[in-house]
């Protein structure tokens, strides 16, 4: 059986969307100094990692070879895609936790601060 026209060109399409995407992420998490990297902002990492591995996967496995002509590896890719995608999409959140668990922090003086500024008046 083959495939529905333009599913391979779409399924590779929006593979190579999402990895570009996720390079784009991964470039703004290793700008960061190391001391600033958070326990979230290294699992969002390796998430975004396992994405990009398995969007990345995806125009090979649909148009690696097979034994019979009529045959495609449709499911495959498509499983991959969709793994990857929610991959993708769980390290995003992981990194709008991250972000909000900072601002949190720099709303919220500490303990110390507050006792610093009632010595200072």
């Amino acid at each position: 059986m083959h495939a529905p026209t333009g599913v391979v060109p779409g399924l590779c399409t929006v593979a190579s969307a999402y990895t570009v995407s996720g390079i784009g992420i991964i470039f703004y998490l290793t700008s960061e100094p190391a001391e600033k990297i958070t326990p979230l902002m290294l699992a969002s990492l390796l998430t975004m990692l396992a994405a990009l591995f398995l969007t990345g996967c995806v125009p090979w496995l649909i148009s690696r070879p097979v034994k019979n002509e009529n045959q495609i590896n449709l499911q495959p890719a498509r499983k991959s895609l969709i793994a990857g995608m929610l991959l993708f999409l769980t390290a995003l959140f992981l990194l709008i936790i991250d972000d909000a668990t900072k601002e949190n922090t720099k709303a919220t003086p500490s303990v110390t601060q507050q006792n610093s500024q009632q010595e200072i008046k």
